[in-house]
C-alpha cells in the first residue's frame, strides 16, 4: 500500500492535474473574483458591453486556436518521444495561428469601417481583438501533450495574476473599460513569450516547410469545426441576447453565466490532464485506457453533481457576493445554470475524453454542431419572451443534447464497453 501511495505521489499524471487545477484557479477563479469589482464599478450596462466585447474576443481567439489545443495536444501525446516531430507540431501550428491572426485583423479592419456600431466602439473591438489574439497563441496545450505542466502553469499563473492586479489598479470608472481586455491581453503575450522560450529549451524551432503547414491545417480542422459549433451556445450567447435585450440585461445574464461556467471549470483539470494519457493509452493499451475511463466517469459524474447542487441552492448568496445591487434578476438564471455543471462533466467524460481520444471527431463535432442549432433557434423563441430566463434555458438544452447524443452514439456503435465491464484491469 506504501509502495503504490509513493507511485502515485510520483505520477506525472497526478502532478499535471495539480499544476492544472492551479492554472484552472487563475484561469476561472481570478475572473470570477474580477466579477464583484466590475460589476461595482461598470455597472449592469457596461459589465453588458464589456461582455459582448469579450464574445467578439472569443471569437478571434477560436479563429486563432483553429482547434489546436485538442489535436495538436493528442499529437505531441503520441510522439512525445520524438524530437523531430515535436518541433514539426509545434512550429506549424505557430506558423498557422499567425498566419490566421494576420487574416482576422483584415476581417476586423474591414468590419470596423462598414458597420456604424462597430466603429462607434473601434477602441473596444481592437481591445477585443488584441485580447483575443493573445489568448489563441497560448502554449499550454503542448506542455500538456508531454504531461509537463509545471513550469508553464507557473508562468501563465503568474501573468493572468498580474493582469488581474493591473485590471483592480487601473480600471476606476466605467469609461476604462477597454482596459480590461489590454490589459488581459497583454498578461497573455506575456505568458505566451515565456512559454516559448521554454518550448525552444525541449525542441528546435525551424521554419516549417509548407507540407507541415498544410498538414497542421489539416490535422486542427475537424476541432476547429466543433470549437465553432460550440461558440454557438457559449461565446455567442452575449451577442444574441443583446439582439433582444438592453445591455443591463445581457450584464446580469453574462454576471450569471460565468459564475456557472467557473464552477462548472472546477473539475475540466482531470479531463485536460486525462486527455493526453487516454489518447497514448488507446494507442498501446485498450485495458488501461477503459479503467482510466471509468475513474474519470465516477470522479467527474459526482464531482458535477455536487457542485450543480451548491450552485443551485446558494445562487442568491452567489449573486449578492460576487455581483452585487442591481443584479438581483440574476438569482433565477444562475438556478438553471446550476444544471449545467452535471451535464458537462459527463459530456466531458463521453465526449472529449472518450469519443475523441479514440478519434471520433466528427461524429462528435456533429453532435457539437447540433447543440448549436438547437441554441440558436430556441433562443429565438425563449429569449423575446423569457429574456435572460430562456436563454439559460436554451443553453442547458443545448449542453442536454451533446451528452445524450454522445451517450446513444456510443451504445449504438458498441464503444461503451469500457462503461459495463467493471472488472477489466486495473491502472
Amino acid at each position: 500500500m506504501l509502495t503504490w501511495f509513493r507511485q502515485v505521489l510520483k505520477s506525472s499524471l497526478l502532478h499535471n492535474i495539480i499544476a492544472l487545477y492551479g492554472l484552472q484557479a487563475v484561469n476561472y477563479l481570478l475572473p470570477l473574483l474580477l466579477i464583484p469589482y466590475l460589476a461595482r464599478v461598470l455597472g449592469p450596462s457596461n459589465l453588458g458591453i464589456l461582455a459582448m466585447a469579450q464574445s467578439l474576443g472569443l471569437y478571434v481567439s477560436l479563429l486563432v486556436e483553429y482547434g489546436f489545443n485538442l489535436e495538436a495536444t493528442r499529437e505531441v501525446a503520441r510522439y512525445r518521444e520524438d524530437p523531430k516531430r515535436l518541433s514539426d507540431i509545434l512550429t506549424s501550428v505557430l506558423t498557422a495561428r499567425f498566419l490566421i491572426a494576420l487574416g482576422v485583423f483584415a476581417l476586423v479592419w474591414i468590419a470596423v469601417e462598414i458597420v456604424p456600431l462597430l466603429r462607434e466602439h473601434s477602441v473596444l473591438v481592437w481591445a477585443g481583438y488584441f485580447w483575443g489574439v493573445a489568448s489563441g497563441f497560448s502554449l499550454s496545450w503542448f506542455f500538456q501533450g508531454l504531461e509537463n505542466m509545471r513550469l508553464v502553469a507557473i508562468v501563465e499563473s503568474v501573468t493572468r495574476l498580474a493582469g488581474f492586479v493591473a485590471v483592480v489598479v487601473v480600471v476606476r470608472t466605467p469609461h476604462e473599460v477597454a482596459w480590461v481586455l489590454i490589459l488581459q491581453g497583454g498578461a497573455a503575450w506575456i505568458a505566451f513569450a515565456m512559454g516559448l522560450w521554454l518550448a525552444a529549451k525541449r525542441v528546435q524551432l525551424v521554419w516549417p516547410s509548407q507540407a507541415a503547414l498544410v498538414e497542421g491545417l489539416r490535422m486542427g480542422w475537424s476541432m476547429f469545426v466543433y470549437k465553432g459549433a460550440i461558440s454557438l451556445y457559449t461565446s455567442a450567447n452575449p451577442l444574441i441576447l443583446g439582439l433582444f435585450a438592453n445591455p443591463a440585461i445581457v450584464g446580469i445574464y453574462a454576471g450569471s453565466e460565468r459564475i456557472s461556467r467557473g464552477a462548472s471549470s472546477l473539475l475540466a483539470p482531470v479531463t485536460l490532464a486525462l486527455f493526453p494519457r487516454l489518447s497514448n493509452q488507446v494507442r498501446h493499451n485498450q485495458d488501461r485506457a477503459a479503467a482510466l475511463a471509468r475513474l474519470s466517469l465516477w470522479v467527474q459524474g459526482l464531482g458535477g453533481l455536487l457542485i450543480g447542487l451548491i450552485v443551485f441552492v446558494a445562487a442568491p448568496l452567489w449573486v449578492q457576493l460576487l455581483l452585487g445591487e442591481g443584479f438581483e434578476e440574476a438569482v433565477p438564471v444562475l438556478q438553471v445554470l446550476a444544471l449545467l455543471p452535471p451535464i458537462i462533466a459527463l459530456n466531458f467524460v463521453f465526449g472529449v475524453q472518450w469519443m475523441l481520444s479514440q478519434g471520433l471527431d466528427k461524429p462528435y463535432v456533429m453532435l457539437a454542431f447540433g447543440a448549436g442549432v438547437i441554441n440558436l433557434l430556441l433562443a429565438l423563441v425563449l429569449v423575446p419572451q423569457f429574456s435572460h430566463v430562456g436563454m439559460a434555458w436554451a443553453v442547458v438544452a443545448a449542453e442536454g443534447f451533446i451528452l445524450v447524443g454522445a451517450f446513444v452514439y456510443l451504445i449504438a456503435h458498441n464503444r461503451l464497453g469500457w462503461l459495463v465491464n467493471w472488472k477489466r484491469n486495473k491502472l
